[in-house]
């Protein structure tokens, strides 16, 4: 493994390990949330010794309550600033506190941003 892809998988790995415990998740916990049979695999994933694979990405995502694009800006080291990291914060409070019918209303309107942001029009 190359210098470079040595610290993604470092950077990669300690994010993962800090969200498990914010998590107050095991090892073990993980993994099998993540379809793992062993520990070891989370184990060797923070530790920066090997990548998941991508079909996993999606399940590790949803045990640590974060979205696939998180993990993968983490690896990438696209990180938002301070100021959008606490305004992404306060917005998934805000969510907490909804309904699931207005959690759709939500989700409806934020792909109208994209798409407008994408060039196109819903």
């Amino acid at each position: 493994m190359d210098n470079k892809n040595y610290e993604r998988a470092q950077r990669f790995g300690a994010y993962i390990r800090a969200l498990r415990l914010a998590s107050n998740l095991t090892q073990q916990e993980l993994a099998t949330k993540c379809g793992y049979t062993s520990r070891a695999a989370i184990n060797r994933v923070e530790k920066g010794r090997n990548d998941v694979a991508l079909d996993r990405l999606p399940l590790l995502a949803s045990a640590l309550g974060v979205d696939v694009a998180a993990l993968v800006n983490v690896y990438d080291n696209r990180q938002p600033d301070d100021e959008t990291a606490a305004q992404v914060e306060n917005v998934r409070g805000m969510l907490n506190d909804l309904t699931p019918a207005q959690l759709q209303q939500v989700a409806a309107i934020i792909k109208v941003m994209q798409a407008q942001n994408d060039g196109g029009a819903s």
